[in-house]
């Protein structure tokens, strides 16, 4: 027969025995269920790719060819004609009863070869203008403007709006500008290429010799 401390022995492990199945039994309930919210949301990110995948399809088929064709109709809309700037250049220009001559600004600035572009050959430019009563209207690259040596006459031209800087190659907008305003032109420049187009045009060569401007006679281009 079982002594006391014997049955009280085989209670404490039977007790034990129990509460280690009961925690087992605990532990796979708590595992299994793990498992399940993994696999639960391993499928609700996958669901989530999926529709990504299929929101890209669609950017790709119908927003993207909408995003390219508004990207080129932007594009299209910054190209800037000759003749529209020619436009813009005319509206600004001061009115008087006097008739304009439209000067080359970067072929008169840079008279020199190699020389840095000089305001003071513009400003000369613009002194014969008015001692033959024309009302002087300097077209620039804006690139030679910001090279010119002197920029506070350089600004004081622009000023006054006499001095025009533009984006575009400059020949173009100055033939525009002559034929819009009926002027004659001040330029070395031959404007060989454009002869066919802006036949009429009245063009006067020069000539910068110690310090003073010198202004042939007008020429047809």
């Amino acid at each position: 027969m079982l002594d006391a401390w014997g049955l009280i022995s085989i209670i404490f492990s039977a007790a034990a025995l129990v509460a280690a199945l009961s925690a087992h039994r605990r532990a796979r309930r708590l595992e299994e269920r793990m498992e399940h919210g993994l696999k639960s949301q391993s499928d609700r990110i996958g669901r989530l790719w999926d529709r990504v995948d299929a929101l890209q399809q669609v950017i790709s088929k119908t927003v993207m060819p909408q995003i390219v064709n508004l990207q080129q109709r932007v594009a299209e809309s910054r190209v800037v004609l000759p003749e529209v700037e020619a436009k813009r250049i005319a509206a600004l220009i001061p009115k008087n009863n006097r008739r304009a001559v439209v000067i080359d600004g970067s072929n008169v600035a840079r008279f020199s070869p190699g020389s840095t572009p000089s305001a003071r050959n513009l400003q000369l430019a613009v002194e014969w203008a008015k001692s033959q009563g024309l009302q002087p209207v300097i077209v620039i690259e804006r690139r030679t403007f910001k090279q010119l040596d002197n920029r506070e006459l350089a600004r004081r031209l622009r000023r006054d709006r006499i001095l025009h800087p533009v984006d575009l190659e400059a020949d173009e907008v100055i033939l525009e500008l002559a034929e819009q305003l009926n002027a004659p032109i001040l330029s070395n420049d031959e404007y060989a290429e454009y002869r066919n187009k802006y036949r009429g045009l009245k063009r006067h060569p020069f000539l910068i010799v110690d310090g003073k401007l010198h202004v042939l006679e007008a020429v047809q281009i």
